[in-house]
């Protein structure tokens, strides 16, 4: 095991599910079904309802959404080599799913 994998099996207690590693494996595995700041991603085994009083009691309920996670678009299938080259050349309208999660790693234009 390496250094890095090491250091990210450890348990996080100032994070955002005190210490839980459940949320960061469903944001790994699962990043357009789970949000970072969501309820469901860090106590996934509690109602909503029933984690809002612990929340609030710690002064934390703010940086939670309690929200349900809305359903994610459908991606679209591009087969003709056109229709890359096209979607490739408008960075404007065509915008990766992953571009706000990779920016928080790699800085500048990357």
């Amino acid at each position: 095991m390496t250094a890095w994998g090491f250091a990210d099996c450890q348990r996080q207690s100032a994070g955002a599910g005190f210490g839980s590693t459940l949320g960061r494996l469903f944001l790994r595995t699962l990043p357009t079904e789970f949000t970072p700041n969501s309820v469901y991603t860090w106590f996934p085994l509690m109602t909503p309802t029933a984690m809002e009083p612990h929340l609030k009691k710690l002064n934390v309920l703010d940086k939670y959404d309690m929200a349900r996670p809305g359903t994610q678009s459908v991606a679209t299938v591009v087969k003709e080599y056109a229709e890359v080259a096209e979607i490739l050349k408008d960075t404007e309208s065509f915008q990766p799913p992953y571009t706000a999660r990779a920016a928080a790693v790699v800085k500048g234009k990357g």
